[in-house]
C-alpha cells in the first residue's frame, strides 16, 4: 500500500508537470485511466521482488550492480521507453564483490558470530585465526578534528603491540533498554504536525576545520544537519580519509583483522558500510562488524582475562584499477515540447550486506512502475518524462551529482 500511494503521488506529479493536450474533462478521464492501471494492474511489487530477491545487493562498481542494471534497462525497453542506456559518470574506484565469509569464536567456547565484512576490506587467501585484543579507540562522534588528535594518541599507545592480533576497536557500551513498542500508530495531531512545512533556516557554510561540534553526541546530528551541502560533502570526504589512515596504521602494525561494533546496531541488527575508501591504494585489513550482543560478550571475556580466539575468512573479488560508475537512463518523448523534461529518479545502488529493499529498491521500483504505467497507456504527453537511476549514492552521491 505504501508503494502504491507513493506511485500515485509520483504519477500525479508527472501529470501536472507534463500536461496532456486535452480539455479539463478529458484530463480527469486520463487520470482515472492512470489510477486504474496503477492500482488494478500494478507490477511494482514484482519489480521490487526481482530487484531485491533475484538480484539482491548492488554495490556500485560490482558485477552484481551490472547484472541488476542490465535487467532494469531491459524492463524499461520492454515497457516501450526510448533512448534506454547506461551513462558513465567517471571513474568510481575499485570494484569490490563479496564472495563469501565466516567469523567464529573458537575459544573459550565455540560460537558462530553474526557478522558482516565491511566493503573494501582486503580478502584473505585462507582461513585465519588469532587472539582477540580489546584495544578501543575512543571517538568524539562526528568531530573529526578531535578524533584525529585522539587517534594520534591511540597510535602512540598501541604501536608495536598489535602484531598478529584481531583487534576489537569499538568501545563497548551498555545498550539502552527498549522502553517503547516496536510499532504504534501516529495520532491525528502527530500526523498534522508532520504535514506542516519545516521552519525555513539558513544552512551554515562553515569551513570543516572551523566546525565546533557539541560535546553531547545526541546533539551532533542536528548540528551536522544545519551545515551546507558543500560543508557536509567535504566533511564526509575528510571522514573517509581519516578512516583510511586508521586502516593504514593497522596494516603497518600487522593486524590480522579488525572487529567493530556499530553505534546504530541494536536488538541483533547489523549496519555494514565500508572499511575505507573505494579509491584507497591499499585495502583495509579484513574488517567485520558484529552484533552489539556478541561484541559485548567478547569484551567482557577479555576484560576478565579469559582468552578469546577467533577464526575467520573473507573472499572478495577486487579490481586492481578503477572502474566507471554508471547511471541508468530512459525516457518517454514528449510531443509538443520534447526538449522540456520532467525528471524522475532514485538511487539504484545499495550496500552488500542486504538486498537493498528500502534503500533504495523501493524508490527504484516505484520509478520503474511510473514509466511502465505512462508507457502502457500511450498517452500523448507534451513534455519528455525521463528516468534516472543513480549509482554511487552510498559512497558520496556521485551519480546524482554527475
Amino acid at each position: 500500500m505504501y508503494l502504491s500511494r507513493t506511485l500515485g503521488r509520483v504519477v500525479a506529479a508527472a501529470i501536472l508537470c507534463s500536461p496532456f493536450t486535452l480539455g479539463a474533462d478529458d484530463q480527469l478521464a486520463v487520470i482515472h485511466r492512470i489510477k486504474t492501471e496503477a492500482f488494478d494492474h500494478s507490477q511494482v511489487m514484482d519489480t521490487l521482488a526481482s530487484l531485491t530477491d533475484r538480484y539482491g545487493p548492488r554495490i556500485t562498481g560490482s558485477p552484481e550492480f551490472g547484472e541488476a542494471a542490465e535487467w532494469a534497462l531491459g524492463q524499461l525497453r520492454s515497457y516501450g521507453a526510448m533512448n534506454v542506456h547506461s551513462e558513465k559518470w567517471g571513474p568510481f574506484g575499485r570494484a569490490w564483490s563479496l564472495q563469501g565469509y565466516t567469523l567464529e569464536m573458537t575459544a573459550p567456547r565455540y560460537s558462530h558470530l553474526i557478522a558482516v565484512p565491511l566493503a573494501w576490506s582486503a580478502p584473505t587467501d585462507t582461513v585465519q585465526s588469532g587472539d582477540a585484543l580489546y584495544a578501543p579507540f575512543h571517538t568524539q562522534g562526528f568531530d573529526i578534528n578531535k578524533n584525529r588528535e585522539l587517534f594520534e594518541q591511540y597510535k602512540t599507545k598501541w604501536k608495536g603491540k598489535l602484531q598478529g592480533k584481531i583487534v576489537l576497536i569499538s568501545e563497548s557500551k551498555v545498550p539502552k533498554p527498549s522502553d517503547k513498542p516496536l510499532f504504534r500508530r501516529y495520532t491525528d495531531a502527530e500526523l498534522s504536525d508532520m504535514a506542516k512545512a519545516p521552519t525555513p533556516s539558513i544552512r551554515r557554510n562553515i569551513p570543516v576545520d572551523k566546525l565546533e561540534f557539541p560535546t553531547d553526541l545526541e546533539e551532533q546530528g542536528p548540528y551536522f544537519s544545519s551545515l551546507s551541502s558543500a560543508t557536509q560533502n567535504e566533511f564526509i570526504d575528510r571522514y573517509i580519509d581519516e578512516r583510511n589512515k586508521e586502516g593504514e596504521f593497522f596494516r603497518e602494525e600487522g593486524v590480522r583483522a579488525v572487529i567493530r561494533a556499530d553505534g546504530r546496531a541494536h536488538n541483533g541488527l547489523l549496519f555494514a558500510e565500508q572499511a575505507g575508501s573505494e579509491k584507497a591504494k591499499l585495502l583495509a585489513s579484513p574488517t567485520f562488524v558484529v552484533t552489539e550482543e556478541q561484541y559485548s560478550r567478547m569484551v567482557r571475556l577479555i576484560e576478565k582475562k579469559v582468552p578469546v580466539n577467533l577464526r575467520f575468512s573473507l573472499q572478495a573479488k577486487v579490481s586492481e584499477s578503477n572502474v566507471d560508475g554508471l547511471n541508468l537512463v530512459g525516457e518517454i518523448p514528449g510531443h509538443k515540447n520534447p526538449d522540456e523534461v520532467v525528471m524522475i529518479g532514485a538511487h539504484f545502488d545499495s550496500w552488500h550486506s542486504g538486498t537493498g529493499a528500502t534503500d533504495n529498491g523501493a524508490g527504484s521500483a516505484v520509478m520503474l512502475e511510473v514509466m511502465r504505467v505512462l508507457a502502457a497507456l500511450h498517452l500523448p504527453m507534451d513534455r519528455t518524462v525521463r528516468i534516472g537511476l543513480w549509482s554511487g549514492e552510498e559512497e558520496g552521491l556521485y551519480g546524482s551529482k554527475a
